[in-house]
């Protein structure tokens, strides 16, 4: 009698057969009668009356759709013969699926308190506490111990199997047919009183449907973090074959990793693609027994910490032992370094200097009437200043120690600063004095562009938050304007010599193109200020400071490679970060890190579309 729904035929036999007519079925739940099915149906479910008619067809449907596994259905008859009634009684597993979807409002204590304090009605759900998969009679399916009590020789047996929720819906009337249906009435009311009205069994969700959905796309995602543990593992392209089999398909997915070493996993499924996808996502074990488990994990970590789980190690492939002998044979020691770059500093000064020497001398010795002598006066003290920054850089490099002389030091910063101010104050002057001029017209496209309502936000932001984030429109001038602000908030403050920018772009192009705009807008050529740094090409900013320099960002991750802490650098901003490729998230992962390590240091983000939230909440964590 265990799955069985048959609504009573001549030849069933009863359960059991008693001369008087119980009011309480065995749980103690009132029977449900044909006089009052529809008002224990209105105060049971809250105001819900069933349709006895087609309430069969909807429980067998409930049965199907909503992965019942187990019920049970008996009957017994009461009375005299000539007033003979028959009692239905129904009993329904709730399947552990309803509580995993959220399906049930209730925990397991919380209903079985509700339970006994009769909130769901006397009877209506009853607890099983399961101590093996079969019974003590050896058919599946049975349970050890009675309703409501619990006697577990083993704990660890106990524990083993969780506890069972039983519902239960019993009906009477002079027809077997029909107690069956007020049996159903009665347990339509149970599910919806214990499961808190989230199922309505007349139209139950279809769990089934549900759980393939939530099968699927957990599959699918163990089969993408398998094609990237490959990718992190820096292996061979994979070869995938297919074979047809009896109901479905099987897929072989074959890799090298580590030079050589043979990585094979097998998936089965009904399409070709879910066996592929099957055994991307049982790769990862064979990975971790090819490569060890410390690597493995690493891996997974950096996946794990990736902002969009998608995130692959850069493929530099490794100079081999005798060419690194050969290089560093021929560098030497880092002293050895310094000592060649002091040489270079001090010749290139001794030039500058006969250059300018032998100018005077031509200018002096001339007959154009002392016009290039004017000209030279003219420019003697821009020289003159250019000279002693350039003589500072050069003294720092060759390694003196001006921390011992702070008055020394702060003259210096001073000078330099002061001459970043003048370089300014002559731009600003030029552009308020003709409104026609170049450096005019470009102060008023740059006062049109929308990115100018929060220039005075992004510099407040940035002096109390290390990463600050910037969304804004194409053609809003983020890309051109948000590193000028910075720039020039800087030498008004006095921060100049301190302050060297690095603003990464997704493509070559992009890089140099931006940066060449960007001088233009400050009256220079890229050089002064401005600088941009691709592959195999490039143009530096000034030493001293106050510059800002435009790369891709595969030339900022090589420059992390040599120098993991980037010395010297107040601000990196990642341009276009939505476009999402590998270089970005892997960038983001590093500077993430690096915030730890120097927390003075600013990031920004600029992208046209950007979900700031999760970029913000990535960095926070």
């Amino acid at each position: 009698n265990n799955n069985s729904g048959g609504g009573g035929g001549a030849n069933d036999k009863l359960k059991r057969e008693t001369a008087e007519i119980p009011k309480l079925g065995p749980t103690g739940r009132p029977y449900t009668m044909k006089k009052r099915a529809g008002d224990d149906a209105k105060a049971a479910s809250g105001g819900r009356r069933w349709d006895t008619a087609k309430i069969k067809n909807q429980f067998q449907t409930m049965l199907q759709v909503a992965k019942v596994s187990r019920h049970h259905v008996a009957f017994s008859g009461h009375g005299p013969p000539h007033k003979r009634m028959f009692a239905c009684e129904m009993t329904l597993a709730m399947p552990a699926a309803w509580k995993d979807l959220g399906l049930v409002a209730r925990d397991g204590d919380a209903i079985a308190n509700a339970a006994a304090a009769g909130e769901i009605g006397v009877g209506a759900v009853t607890i099983k506490n399961n101590v093996d998969e079969r019974g003590p009679r050896g058919r599946r399916g049975h349970d050890a111990t009675s309703a409501a009590t619990v006697d577990v020789s083993s704990s660890a047996a106990a524990a083993a199997a969780p506890p069972t929720y039983e519902v239960h819906g019993v009906g009477m009337a002079f027809a077997k047919a029909e107690s069956q249906r007020l049996a159903i009435a009665s347990l339509f009311d149970g599910i919806v009183a214990a499961t808190g009205g989230l199922i309505d069994p007349s139209a139950p969700p279809n769990v089934a449907k549900i759980l393939n959905e939530q099968r699927k796309a957990q599959q699918k995602k163990r089969s993408e973090m398998g094609r990237l543990m490959l990718e992190l593992a820096n292996s061979s392209r994979p070869n995938a074959e297919h074979k047809s089999s009896k109901g479905g398909w099987t897929a072989t997915v074959t890799a090298y990793v580590d030079g050589g070493k043979k990585v094979e996993s097998v998936g089965v499924g009904k399409g070709k693609s879910d066996a592929e996808d099957i055994a991307y996502a049982n790769i990862s074990d064979s990975l971790a027994d090819t490569m060890g488990v410390l690597r493995h994990s690493t891996l997974q970590k950096i996946v794990d910490n990736s902002p969009g789980g998608s995130v692959a190690s850069l493929r530099v492939p490794p100079l081999p032992d005798d060419a690194m002998d050969c290089l560093i044979a021929a560098m030497g020691t880092p002293e050895d370094h310094d000592r060649r770059m002091a040489a270079w500093k001090r010749a290139e000064q001794i030039a500058i200097d006969r250059i300018q020497a032998q100018i005077l001398s031509d200018a002096g010795a001339g007959t154009d009437g002392g016009y290039r002598r004017a000209k030279v006066e003219n420019t003697k003290h821009a020289d003159a200043a250019a000279n002693a920054a350039a003589r500072a850089v050069s003294e720092l490099a060759d390694g003196e120690d001006l921390s011992e002389d702070p008055f020394l030091f702060n003259a210096r910063r001073e000078e330099i600063s002061a001459r970043f101010k003048a370089e300014e104050a002559a731009r600003a002057a030029a552009a308020a004095a003709d409104a026609d001029s170049p450096e005019g017209k470009m102060k008023a496209v740059r006062d049109k562009l929308p990115i100018l309502k929060i220039r005075e936000s992004l510099v407040e932001a940035l002096k109390t938050n290390p990463v600050v984030v910037v969304s804004g429109g194409t053609g809003s001038g983020k890309s051109t304007q948000c590193p000028q602000y910075i720039l020039e908030h800087a030498i008004a403050t006095g921060a100049g010599p301190d302050t060297r920018i690095i603003v990464t772009q997704p493509r070559r192009i992009a890089a140099v193109s931006v940066a060449e705009r960007v001088a233009a807008e400050r009256g220079e050529k890229a050089g002064n200020s401005i600088g941009f740094s691709v592959r195999l090409h490039g143009t530096s900013p000034r030493p001293d400071g106050a510059s800002c320099e435009f790369v891709t960002t595969g030339v900022l991750l090589r420059r992390l490679m040599r120098d993991p802490s980037l010395e010297g650098i107040s601000h990196v901003m990642i341009d276009e970060v939505h476009e999402r490729d590998i270089n970005t998230d892997f960038l983001l992962v590093l500077l993430r890190s690096l915030l730890k390590r120097r927390p003075e240091l600013r990031v920004v983000l600029m992208s046209a579309t950007l979900d700031a939230e999760s970029f913000a909440e990535y960095f926070s964590t």
